[in-house]
């Protein structure tokens, strides 16, 4: 017998064991990467909860912790809490920052006391901040809080300043003079008074007022008076405008820039935190199993409480990637997710509500951060609307969203406001934004006060009328747009190529002869010319301070795109906000008494317009100028054979002032072997050396002198 020959089957079944083997290797892969998943979209994010830090802007700070006995050097970013004392020394200066919605930044030797402190970890936007400023100067720069009972207080021994949103400045020295000065919107001022025996502050009987953006206040002194000084009486005091002095001193230009920066930053912490929620976005192509890991996450989650976190969280998460989105400019995207989870909160009604409510005030908290710049003519702002719609679901009483409607009327009035600033023909839009914000101003105005009296009511009728006062202002600003001539747009003149009559001969060729068309060649296109648009504009007076009686010259300056400049003094719009003088032909005429007032120089240039303020200063007499001394100065300090320079002498007075006294000088030098002076030129020889010149200039009894080293050379 022949032996029996395998068949095929053992083969297979090898292959089949490799199959299975291959998907039980593949399912454990797949499980594991969805059990990652699970746990990846399950996990909480680490969201840092807004703290109270110390920002080291430059030099050293100390700190004296609370219950501590002794100051301490002050760590950049180290944290701070009520109780605790920050000051900087000579030539350094800090930032305190509070929840990343404030900043009180502190000036050299300047201290403050940490008072009340608070934040809700489940509403953000519920924070209060209290800051006791014993001597020194602190600038406090403060975001809307959106919360109604919020508030930052910043207080004196004598004075205590409340606000929701601002940015003010405020002094106290050793004998307790205080000065406040409020830059921005509205801050409700307390004063208290001493008594005349005892000098403790009397509480009982404060002086409540308020003060807006532009007004400043100042009291006198409580400590160490002199013979004949009173104690400052507080139902006297009157505020007053910003001294523009202290508008254009180093303090006010810093600070203006750093609130910008801190503007910034904060805008970036924020869109930080908001990322954390966020595995992937839509457009992902693992988007789909990022859902799929939710529903079964939900689904084996049996303890409640922390399937309705898991719901929160995955809500958050949504309006997290809707942010993103936009943030990446893909507004459609976004929207079309915005959409669907609109929808989704219908369809499950008050149960999404309600969550939704639970989460809003620090999602919009952190929102801030991708939303701020966002305008009507960008792609995004109807996204923008739908958000703020939304955020009324998350304030539960009437109060509550009627102070939601109003924080969307004064975005609103932000953004005609930067529109107005730097618009380019968008006049329409901002007329458009106005009026729904006076519209809408007046209706909530309307329904607030058809409430019952409270302290919210209050608070809410002082913001809408604050408000329409705004409003007039920008409006005033956008009809300003009009009334400044603009400039005729380029129009290219069309060349019209006269077309031949029929009744007009048209050469023929000869018999078999082909007619030769000689193409044209065809001209280079000319290289575009740069665009030349008017990006800023500077505006002086001079002499400024002038003295009662006199006048100055006022300029103005364009500064265009194109690297250009030019002077537009006499196309420039001009006013004046104060009663200090008049304006007329480009000259301030300064009347019969000193003071300070704003002028405002308004120029516009191809559909765009600029306006920039500078203060002008009238004082009471002039005194004796006299000459302190002179500068000599060479276009060239060393020069070849042959070549030469030119001596140029600049006076010094006794009231700051300098002019050119060149051809006024005398000069000399001690080395006539290598050159000469003719006029105020020196001419070198050729001759190698160095020579001394010294110029004399007298004036008023007075004779000042300088002196210079040249050098002649073969080899320059």
């Amino acid at each position: 017998m022949s032996p029996i020959k395998s068949g095929p089957f053992p083969s297979l079944i090898s292959i089949m064991k490799k199959i299975i083997i291959l998907a039980i290797i593949l399912l454990i892969v797949i499980t594991g990467f969805v059990i990652y998943e699970i746990r990846s979209v399950t996990a909480s994010p680490d969201i840092i909860d807004p703290r109270v830090i110390l920002q080291i802007d430059e030099g050293i700070a100390e700190v004296w912790p609370a219950g501590s006995d002794t100051w301490q050097k002050a760590k950049d970013g180290q944290g701070l809490k009520s109780g605790d004392r920050v000051r900087t020394l000579e030539n350094s200066g800090a930032s305190v920052i509070f929840y990343d919605t404030s900043v009180t930044r502190l000036d050299e030797n300047t201290e403050i006391v940490i008072g009340q402190l608070s934040i809700d970890s489940s509403d953000y936007l519920n924070q209060n901040v209290g800051v006791e400023l014993v001597f020194g100067r602190a600038w406090s720069r403060i975001l809307n809080l959106l919360d109604l009972d919020s508030e930052f207080e910043v207080k004196t021994s004598t004075v205590v300043a409340t606000v929701r949103g601002t940015a003010f400045s405020l002094a106290v020295d050793e004998r307790g003079v205080t000065e406040l000065d409020i830059i921005e919107s509205l801050v409700d001022v307390t004063l208290f008074s001493l008594s005349s025996e005892t000098r403790e502050i009397i509480t009982d009987k404060p002086r409540k007022i308020k003060l807006e953006a532009g007004n400043s206040l100042g009291i006198g002194p409580i400590k160490n008076l002199k013979q004949g000084e009173e104690l400052p009486d507080i139902f006297a005091l009157k505020p007053g405008a910003i001294n523009s002095e202290k508008l254009k001193s180093k303090w006010f230009s810093d600070n203006g820039v750093s609130d910008e920066q801190f503007l910034e930053r904060i805008e970036g912490v924020r869109r930080d935190q908001l990322r954390k929620y966020i595995n992937r976005l839509p457009d992902s192509s693992l988007f789909g199993l990022q859902n799929f890991a939710e529903k079964i996450g939900l689904a084996i989650t049996k303890d409640e409480v922390k399937k309705e976190n898991l719901k929160k969280l995955y809500m958050a998460r949504r309006l997290a990637e809707i942010a993103e989105l936009a943030h990446q400019g893909k507004t459609g995207l976004a929207t079309q997710e915005l959409v669907q989870f609109e929808n989704l909160l219908k369809s499950d009604g008050v149960e999404k509500s309600d969550m939704l409510g639970a989460i809003l005030p620090n999602i919009i908290f952190l929102y801030k951060g991708f939303l701020a710049d966002v305008l009507p003519a960008d792609q995004a702002y109807r996204l923008k609307q739908r958000i703020e719609d939304l955020g009324a679901l998350g304030n539960v009483s009437d109060m509550r969203k009627l102070h939601w409607r109003l924080m969307g009327l004064e975005e609103r009035l932000r953004e005609a406001q930067r529109l107005a600033k730097y618009q380019n023909g968008q006049k329409e839009l901002i007329t458009n934004i106005l009026d729904v914000a006076k519209l809408g101003l007046e209706n909530l105005k309307s329904e607030v006060q058809g409430l019952a009296d409270s302290d919210y009511k209050n608070i809410l009728l002082e913001k809408i009328a604050y408000d329409l006062k705004i409003f007039e202002t920008i409006q005033g600003q956008a009809q300003l747009l009009d009334s400044v001539e603009r400039e005729p747009l380029d129009q290219p003149e069309l060349e019209l190529e006269e077309q031949g009559t029929d009744e007009e001969a048209v050469a023929e060729p000869e018999d078999d002869v082909p007619a030769l068309v000689e193409e044209p060649e065809p001209e280079p296109e000319p290289e575009p010319e740069p665009e030349k648009v008017l990006q800023s504009l500077n505006a002086s007076a001079f002499p400024n301070p002038v003295y009662i009686n006199s006048s100055a010259d006022l300029t103005a300056t364009a500064y265009y795109t194109d690297q250009t400049s030019g002077d537009v003094t006499s196309a420039a719009q001009w006013q004046m906000f104060g009663d200090i003088g008049t304006i007329s032909n480009r000259v301030f005429h300064a009347g019969g008494v000193a003071g300070s007032a704003q002028i405002q120089a308004t120029y516009s240039s191809g559909g765009v317009i600029k306006s920039v303020t500078f203060g002008m200063t009238v004082k009471e007499y002039a005194p004796e100028v006299t000459l302190t001394g002179i500068r000599l100065m060479a276009t060239k300090l060393v020069l070849g054979y042959g070549e030469s320079s030119t001596l140029i002498v600049e006076a010094s007075y006794s009231d700051g002032s300098t002019k050119d006294v060149s051809s006024q000088t005398g000069f000399t030098h001690n080395n006539p072997e290598i050159g000469q002076i003719s006029g105020h030129t020196f001419v070198a020889y050729q001759y190698d050396g160095q020579t001394l010149v010294t110029a004399t200039y007298g004036e008023g009894g007075i004779t000042k002198g300088d002196s210079i080293a040249l050098t002649v050379s073969r080899e320059y």
